[in-house]
């Protein structure tokens, strides 16, 4: 059992879940748990926590030992129960807005160095009262890699120009200055891709004179529909020291990709 604060009167009361055999050993804890009521009918303002959100979340803490955690398909994701200790059924209500079930809807985080990464289950239904525990088993889909390599294109910095390199394939949304002021990259490619971009593990840019050029590269972690297609479309963008009308992409790609499915039995109590 593991103990963990969240804040001066909560505890949560996590029980591991963990990967077994060879490969990367990956486990899972509680990180967080709300539970978030109605608040004052009366008057929509007057609402717990300044959400309109209504149920139950718990944060699930992902680990990764022997690899790098390069992604949590939060789609490929399954959940077989969510419920309390007194039996209530939390998965068993849909999100009155979109009608979504219990899920993974936030796109799961990892950080930076590969060791961890954060999932966020929401379950529209609270806790009977007098309940002092969620549990949740289901199974995460976790992607990992062992190591790096590069690879460059040629590419010119237009709109609807293509980016393809092995299993790597997008397309320039937009080639201009950013949308937001920045002094440090006053041009950005802004670019779209019809599968997930966890397989890149950074970008860089060479200028027409093969020089490197200061770059920031940064993944859209929520998933839209294609307007025209309406599949899903991963989003990214490659911000440069300066604006360039072509020159040559670096791919820093992930090697020895897997995806592992982890099981998933955890326990969280809440005390006041």
């Amino acid at each position: 059992m593991r103990f963990r604060v969240l804040a001066a009167t909560v505890l949560v009361l996590a029980s591991a879940a963990a990967t077994k055999g060879e490969g990367p050993e990956i486990t899972l804890e509680v990180a967080g748990v709300r539970v978030s009521g109605q608040g004052y009918k009366e008057d929509m303002n007057i609402r717990p926590f300044g959400s309109f959100f209504v149920g139950s979340s718990v944060a699930v803490l992902v680990r990764c030992q022997g690899a790098s955690l390069i992604g949590i398909d939060a789609d490929a994701c399954k959940l077989s129960q969510v419920a309390d200790d007194k039996g209530t059924d939390l998965a068993g209500a849909t999100d009155e807005m979109l009608g979504r079930p219990a899920g993974f809807w936030t796109p799961g985080q990892v950080s930076k160095d590969g060791k961890a990464g954060m999932l966020q289950l929401d379950a529209w239904k609270v806790p009977a009262k007098g309940a002092r525990s969620i549990h949740i088993e289901g199974a995460l889909a976790c992607h990992t890699a062992s190591g790096r390599e590069e690879k460059k294109v040629e590419a010119s910095f237009e709109k609807d120009a293509k980016l393809a390199i092995g299993p790597v394939a997008l397309t320039i949304e937009k080639a201009d200055k950013p949308d937001f002021s920045m002094d440090d990259f006053p041009f950005e490619i802004s670019f779209r891709s019809e599968k997930p971009l966890h397989e890149i593990a950074d970008m860089k840019a060479l200028g027409e004179d093969g020089k490197e050029m200061k770059c920031e590269y940064s993944v859209n972690p929520f998933v839209l529909p294609d307007m025209a297609t309406g599949k899903p479309c991963y989003r990214g963008s490659l911000r440069m020291a300066k604006a360039e009308k072509k020159g040559t992409i670096v791919f820093v790609l992930h090697t020895g990709i897997k995806t592992v499915t982890v099981p998933m039995k955890l326990d969280a109590s809440v005390g006041l």
